[in-house]
């Protein structure tokens, strides 16, 4: 699984359409695709079809010292993880 970082920016949340000023959601998944999926489970696409966030990320290649420092002062807001377990 690889988690995915679902950045916002420093905006006003209502002109925005983010869900949060600064700070990020993290998606636990198996893909991008699958990260996106469980993430609009939670926070639906704007009216325009876009995501409510400001860029999607993978840890080791683009979030760098915002893990560290924060975002806009704000950390993880929320951590999504879907998993399934096989019981027989």
């Amino acid at each position: 699984m690889t988690t995915y970082y679902f950045t916002y920016g420093l905006g006003d949340p209502s002109e925005t359409n983010q869900a949060y000023r600064g700070g990020w959601t993290e998606v636990e998944a198996e893909s991008r695709y699958k990260a996106i999926k469980a993430y609009q489970i939670f926070y639906q696409n704007t009216k325009n079809g876009v995501l409510p966030c400001c860029s999607v990320a993978l840890e080791a290649d683009q979030m760098g010292k915002m893990l560290e420092t924060g975002n806009g002062g704000k950390f993880c807001h929320d951590r999504i993880v879907i998993y399934r377990e096989a019981t027989a």
